[in-house]
Parts: structure tokens; C-alpha cells; sequence
């Protein structure tokens, strides 16, 4: 709570925190909080992720009571990236050999990854940020609802989509803000990544 006019006053005892003529009163108490910033999952954080190889999770997969414990763990920085590629000192968590398992074609280009966060008062929460390094494309979801999308993302999301274009990779560190999605305190946190096709 803050106030582009000046300082906010309270009292605790209910009674208006003005004196005759807008000063504050002397119960008045100056509320010295504003908004809260926390970071809720940080760069190093640890998720669970799943490369599909049907379609058997495509619509539950992102579902807040979506069991999640049989999926492999891993350091954020998932992913892969060629030898010598602009991404590689970027990956801590080397999913090649899951999204390309051979070399007869059988690749995927979709990888599930959950992070699981949560907080006190969620009702107090009015927005959330989400920033995020990708390559090529993404869809998020907040407890089952769609929240954010890079222009890459394929308009329809499957369990064998693969980003629709490139792009450069400086401009792959990109900010979303939406309202809170905020029903409860614990919140799961959902991405699919695509590779290009």
C-alpha cells in the first residue's frame, strides 16, 4: 500500500486518523510499509519435468493436484544447447538425452517442467512477475491457467508442439506481469518448453 499524495496514517483504535483540518490526529500511526517484492523462485531453483512421448498427460499435466513425484528432478538452467552455442554456460541441467534420444529421429520438441512455490496471504497478492531466459518458445500456467506465452509458442500447445520461428538470442530474457490467478497459497508453477522443429 503506498500513496503518490504522501504519507498514509492509521489508528488503531478505529477512530479517523485526521485531525480538524487534514492534519494527522495524535492516535494517528504512519503506515511505514509499501508494496512487497519477493522473489519466489530464484534462478537456481528446482523443479520437476517430464518429456512426453504421448498425449496421456497433454490436458493434466499443468493441473495444481497434478501428481508430479514419478517425474525426474532437476537445477533450473534445464535444457541443452550445442557445443560452443550462445545458451551453453546457461544449462545446469542437461536434458538432451531425454528430448533427443537418438539419433534416428525420434526427438521431442516439448518438455514439461513444474516448480512448485508458496507463500502467505495470497488474497494480498495483486500481481506476479515472471521473468524468464527460454530458447525457443514456452507456454506458463499459474495452477492450471495460462499466464504467459512467447511469440514463438505454437497457438495450439501438444505433447509433440515445436516452436513455430526462431528468433535472436539476445532478446530470449523476456518479463510478464499478470494479475494474480491467486485461489490459494500454494501454487504451482508451469512450463512447456518447445525446440524448434
Amino acid at each position: 500500500m503506498n500513496s503518490n499524495q504522501g504519507a498514509i496514517y492509521y489508528t488503531l483504535d478505529g477512530t479517523d486518523p485526521r485531525a480538524p483540518g487534514g492534519a494527522p490526529s495524535a492516535n494517528a500511526v504512519p503506515f511505514d510499509g509499501g508494496p512487497v517484492t519477493e522473489r519466489l523462485l530464484g534462478e537456481d531453483a528446482t523443479c520437476q519435468y517430464f518429456v512426453p512421448v504421448d498425449a496421456s498427460l497433454e490436458s493434466s499435466w499443468f493441473l495444481s493436484n497434478f501428481d508430479d513425484s514419478s517425474w525426474a528432478s532437476g537445477q533450473s538452467g534445464l535444457g541443452f544447447e550445442t557445443t560452443g552455442g550462445d545458451l551453453e554456460g546457461d544449462v545446469v541441467t542437461n536434458i538432451k538425452s531425454e528430448m533427443q534420444p537418438s539419433a534416428n529421429g525420434s526427438n521431442s520438441g516439448t518438455c514439461y517442467f513444474r516448480y512448485e512455490f508458496d507463500f502467505d496471504n495470497a488474497d494480498s497478492i495483486k500481481s506476479l512477475l515472471l521473468e524468464i531466459k527460454y530458447d525457443d518458445a514456452f507456454v506458463a500456467y499459474i495452477n492450471g491457467t495460462e499466464v504467459a506465452r512467447s511469440e514463438e509458442a505454437p497457438a495450439t500447445v501438444g505433447w509433440n508442439s515445436t516452436a513455430t520461428g526462431g528468433g535472436p538470442r539476445d532478446d530470449r530474457v523476456k518479463a510478464y506481469e499478470f494479475d494474480s490467478v491467486a485461489n490459494s497459497s500454494d501454487f504451482d508453477f508451469d512450463i512447456t518448453a518447445f525446440k524448434g522443429a
